[in-house]
């Protein structure tokens, strides 16, 4: 199992990283370098998304690591699971409406755009906010997935997914609208279809537990110390990889980050 799983880790990887480079010269030649400047905000959005799990989703990694190790019955890992849907959904649903309330503030003064139209902007920064809502929940089915060594099944619908987003991004953009708006309403279509297949992947791997999972602060309060510690160590992940990305976008008008965030990914 061990090695069926590096493989599979390595090739979906792999697939997910040529993924996000071969479509990059499509999505600037169709719209335009400074509206690829917003898309790399949008991966630093991901980024910082990481933080406000409080390290919930590696907990939940480990804690069904042990589950099927014998560790825990299966209805206190359900109990876990359910906990950790709930916050997940809470913080997704904060992160939407917190976004879209700021959308204009951050197209009119964060951003220093030249031909994209403030309206655009703040469009752009809405849909974003709703796609980083649906990744964050779905975050927590592949990391519940990798936990209970599916980690195959994990890859092949993260490739699925990958090559939807971009293979899918430049066909809205080649024959429907290329425009940001069409380009981050179809991540919001994959991600829904992405966070389904994870969600009933898990929901059937995991045994039928003897009573309906409910939210437990007990089952949060049990892996707060690890969480607390990976939390820490996304903070300093974040402050090494993100904080240079996040002051250029500020600093920068929006056609010069969109540079530099193609050298980024390259």
């Amino acid at each position: 199992m061990l090695k069926r799983n590096l493989i599979a880790n390595y090739l979906g990887q792999g697939w997910r990283a040529i993924m996000a480079l071969a479509f990059v010269p499509l999505y600037i030649k169709y719209l335009s370098v400074e509206a690829y400047g917003l898309i790399g905000i949008f991966a630093i959005m991901q980024a910082w998304m990481g933080l406000l799990d409080l390290g919930l989703r590696p907990a939940l990694l480990r804690e069904m690591a042990r589950y099927t190790g014998g560790a825990y019955h299966v209805q206190h890992i359900w109990n876990l699971l359910r906990s950790i849907e709930i916050v997940a959904l809470a913080v997704a649903v904060i992160v939407v409406f917190g976004v879209w309330s700021v959308s204009p503030w951050l197209a009119r003064d964060w951003v220093q755009a030249g031909q994209l139209s403030r309206t655009t902007i703040a469009q752009a920064f809405t849909l974003m906010g709703v796609v980083a809502g649906l990744q964050f929940i779905e975050s927590v089915y592949t990391s519940s997935l990798a936990g209970l060594q599916r980690q195959v099944l994990q890859n092949v619908i993260l490739a699925i997914a990958a090559t939807l987003r971009g293979l899918g991004a430049v066909c809205v953009l080649v024959w429907v609208s290329p425009t940001l708006q069409a380009f981050f309403i179809w991540q919001a279509l994959v991600s829904v279809l992405s966070m389904a297949g994870f969600f009933f992947a898990v929901y059937r791997v995991l045994p039928v537990p003897p009573s309906p999972p409910r939210f437990t602060g007990a089952a949060l309060l049990e892996v707060w110390r690890f969480a607390a510690g990976m939390t820490g160590i996304t903070v300093l992940a974040l402050l090494l990889t993100q904080v240079d990305k996040m002051l250029l976008s500020r600093l920068l008008p929006l056609e010069m980050f969109g540079y530099y965030t193609l050298a980024s990914v390259v």
